[in-house]
């Protein structure tokens, strides 16, 4: 009796051990497997050309779509490209309002505002247009860094952010998304 008695509870034990690493085999597994499907798509997301442009980096996203520094071929340059979300895509309105902003925004000369130089559809129906990529960090993460700025230095700013706004409405666009992000 007492060779079963140390039997059992030695079988149990392995069956136990063989459960819990067959648990964190499959863990492991998932977790690289995972995370190589997701390199994987990212990476070929950020191998897609959209006309010229190669896809980099996503810079950030919007109400609208995304936006993402690219790399012009031929120009060996870096440009921002602002793409419509694949589902407006599909809506009429959205793109009518997507190329409405490309066009009139192409017509905006300020030193303060972002020049447009592109616009374009891919073969499967992505809206995007290239524009001018901006470095350095805007005012959010400017105040996040600093905290508080001094008076002058905010109302010099300010007033970059109106004469942009102001001829943006003199070219009838409405901003719709002013904040320290966007500037």
């Amino acid at each position: 009796a007492s060779a079963t008695s140390t039997t059992l509870p030695s079988i149990a034990l392995s069956r136990f051990a063989l459960s819990a690493l067959f648990v964190a085999g499959a863990g492991a597994l998932t977790l690289v497997g995972g995370q190589s499907v997701w390199a994987l798509r990212r990476q070929i997301f950020q191998t897609r050309a959209l006309g010229r442009y190669r896809l980099v980096d996503k810079i950030g996203a919007g109400g609208m779509g995304e936006v993402w520094r690219a790399h012009h071929h031929a120009l060996d340059r870096e440009v921002a490209i602002k793409i419509l979300d694949r589902d407006k895509g599909v809506d009429p309105d959205a793109v009518a309002r997507f190329e409405r902003e490309a066009h009139t925004m192409s017509q905006l000369r300020h030193e303060n505002a972002v020049q447009i130089f592109d616009y374009g559809v891919t073969e499967d129906g992505l809206f995007y247009y290239a524009m001018e990529l901006l470095e350095g960090e805007d005012l959010a993460e400017t105040l996040m860094r600093e905290g508080r700025i001094e008076p002058e230095r905010a109302v010099a700013w300010i007033r970059q952010a109106a004469e942009a706004v102001a001829e943006a409405h003199r070219a009838g666009i409405v901003h719709r998304d002013l904040k320290p992000e966007n500037l």
